[in-house]
C-alpha cells in the first residue's frame, strides 16, 4: 500500500493531514503579515500555488494529493464575507438555488467531469467556495430547527472520522458469519448500510460528549 493511501480506517487521516499540513504553514505567515494585506497574501498564493500543483515537474504535489488551494481559497471566501464583498451573490434566490443545484450536479451527474485536471480543480474550488458561503450565509432565513438534524451538526467531525470504522466492522462481521451470508444481498446491503450509520452517529454522539467538548472548552482558553 502506498504511505499517503494505507487503504482501511486509516484512509480518511488523509485529508486531517493535508489540513494539519495547511495549518501549520500558513498559521505563522499570517502572524506576520499586516492584516489589511492577508487577502492579497492570500489570493496571489492560492493562484500562485494552484499553477505549481498542476506544473509537471510538480507531480509528487498531485501524487500525493497536497490540495491546499482548496483551503486557501475557503479563506479567501470567508474574507471577503466578512468584507461585505460577496452581497451580490445575495440579491435573489436564484443564486443560492443555482449554486445547490449546480453540486448535485457535480457529484450525481458527469456534466463537470472535465478532461484537464486544472480545469476539474478550477471549477471544484469555486463551486465548493461558493456551496459552503451559500449553507452559511446566503441561505435566505432557511434554518432547520430540528434537534436532531441539528446535532448530526455539532457531531459531524465525529461522524467523519468514525464512519468507516463503523463501515468496517459491521462489513467484517456479516463476512464472517455464515448465517447472515444466506440472506439476500439486497438486504444485506440494506442491514449493512442502516448499521453502519446507527454505530456512527453513536460513536460520533459518544466522542463529542466525553473527548471533543473538552478540548473545545479548552480551546475558548486561548482565543
Amino acid at each position: 500500500a502506498k504511505l499517503y493511501s494505507p487503504g482501511g480506517i486509516l484512509e480518511i487521516l488523509w485529508s486531517i493531514g493535508i489540513e494539519e499540513q495547511f495549518y501549520i504553514m500558513i498559521a505563522p505567515l499570517l502572524f506576520f503579515i499586516k492584516k489589511d494585506i492577508v487577502l492579497w497574501v492570500l489570493t496571489i498564493l492560492t493562484f500562485s500555488y494552484f499553477i505549481i500543483f498542476h506544473l509537471e515537474m510538480f507531480y509528487f504535489l498531485r501524487e500525493f494529493s497536497f490540495v491546499y488551494f482548496f483551503l486557501l481559497f475557503g479563506g479567501i471566501i470567508a474574507i471577503l464575507e466578512e468584507k461585505n464583498k460577496l452581497e451580490f451573490l445575495k440579491k435573489s434566490v436564484v443564486i443560492p438555488i443555482g449554486i445547490l443545484l449546480l453540486t448535485i450536479l457535480y457529484f450525481f451527474t458527469d456534466i463537470f467531469a472535465f478532461k484537464d485536471l486544472w480545469a476539474r480543480n478550477l471549477f471544484t474550488i469555486i463551486l465548493f467556495g461558493l456551496f459552503i458561503h451559500t449553507l452559511a450565509y446566503n441561505n435566505f432565513g432557511l434554518i432547520f430547527k430540528n434537534k436532531f438534524i441539528n446535532h448530526l451538526g455539532r457531531i459531524s467531525y465525529g461522524i467523519y472520522m468514525y464512519h468507516v470504522i463503523a463501515l468496517n466492522t459491521v462489513v467484517f462481521l456479516f463476512l464472517n458469519n455464515n448465517t447472515l451470508k444466506t440472506f439476500n444481498s439486497e438486504i444485506i446491503i440494506i442491514v449493512i448500510n442502516i448499521l453502519t450509520f446507527v454505530i456512527t452517529i453513536i460513536m460520533a454522539h459518544l466522542s463529542y460528549i466525553y473527548i471533543e467538548s473538552y478540548f473545545l472548552k479548552l480551546k475558548t482558553k486561548f482565543r
